[in-house]
C-alpha cells in the first residue's frame, strides 16, 4: 500500500501535468490564431489590380516570345521537333499576390467550368524565400479567421515531373510537423477548414500535392496558340523573388 507521502506526490504530479497540458493547448489555440508573421496587407483597389493585369500581361509576352533555338539542341525521333534556348523569368511576391488575389479567380473559373471562388477564402498569399515557398491562405469561418499555409519545396524528378512536397504546416503561427497533419491525422483539419472548402475537388488535389503523393504536375507545361508548349525546368525561390526558368518547344 502507497504511503500517504507517496500519494501526495503523486497527485501534486498529476497535477501539474494537467496544468502544463491545459496551458499548452490555450498557448497553441492562441498561435492558431495569429496572423504569420510573413503575411502582407493585400489590396482590392484599382492599382492593385492594375499591377495584377500588368504582371499577367508580362507573362504572356514572355511565353510567347520567339526564341533562338537551343545551341545545343539536334533532332531525333524521341526529342521535339524543335527547343529553344533556355530562357526564364523573375516573380516578385508583391507582385504574385496581387494577381492572386485580383485576377486568379476569374482564371481559374475560366478554366474550370462552372468553378465558384468560395467566399471562405478571401485571401491566398505567397512568400518566396531561399530553396522555399510558403503557401497560405485565409479561410473565413464562424466569424472568424483563420490563417494555413505550408512550406513548399520545389523539386524536379527524372521524369520531368514537379514535387511541391510540404515540410511544414502551420496554423496561424503554432508549426505542425507536415505529415501529421497531411498524413494519418488529416482529419484534424476538418475542425478548421468550412465543409464547403473541404468538398472541393481541388482542395483534395493540392492536399495530395503537398503532402507528397502526388506530383503538382506530372508534366508541367503550358500549351501557347501557335501549338508550341513552354516547359517549366527549374524553380528557384529567393529573397522574396521566384525565378522560373523554361524552354520553348514545338511538338
Amino acid at each position: 500500500m502507497l504511503s500517504r507521502r507517496l500519494r501526495l506526490w503523486i497527485i501534486s504530479v498529476g497535477l501539474c501535468l494537467v496544468v502544463l497540458a491545459s496551458l499548452g493547448s490555450v498557448v497553441a489555440w492562441a498561435l492558431a490564431s495569429l496572423t504569420p508573421q510573413w503575411w502582407r496587407t493585400v489590396h482590392h483597389d484599382e492599382d492593385a489590380r492594375q499591377i495584377a493585369r500588368t504582371v499577367e500581361n508580362a507573362v504572356v509576352t514572355e511565353m510567347n516570345l520567339v526564341r533562338p533555338t537551343d545551341p545545343a539542341y539536334k533532332p531525333s525521333p524521341d526529342d521535339p521537333a524543335w527547343t529553344s534556348a533556355r530562357w526564364g523569368v523573375v516573380l516578385d511576391a508583391g507582385d504574385a499576390n496581387a494577381w492572386l488575389n485580383n485576377r486568379f479567380p476569374q482564371w481559374l473559373a475560366n478554366q474550370s467550368d462552372g468553378f465558384g471562388w468560395p467566399e471562405e477564402l478571401p485571401e491566398v498569399q505567397v512568400d518566396f524565400d531561399d530553396g522555399q515557398i510558403r503557401l497560405g491562405v485565409r479561410v473565413e469561418a464562424n466569424g472568424k479567421s483563420r490563417f494555413f499555409w505550408a512550406t513548399l519545396v520545389p523539386d524536379f524528378d527524372a521524369d520531368g515531373s514537379l514535387w511541391m512536397r510540404a515540410r511544414w504546416v502551420h496554423l496561424g503561427r503554432l508549426p505542425v510537423p507536415a505529415s501529421w497533419v497531411l498524413g494519418s491525422a488529416r482529419n484534424h483539419v476538418d475542425r478548421y477548414i468550412p465543409t464547403e472548402i473541404l468538398g472541393l475537388p481541388e482542395t483534395h488535389l493540392l492536399i495530395d500535392a503537398i503532402s507528397g503523393m502526388n506530383p503538382a504536375a506530372e508534366s508541367p507545361a503550358v500549351r501557347i496558340p501557335d501549338g508550341r508548349r513552354v516547359l517549366l525546368l527549374s524553380i528557384d525561390p529567393y529573397r522574396g523573388r521566384l525565378r522560373l526558368t523554361c524552354r520553348t518547344e514545338l511538338d
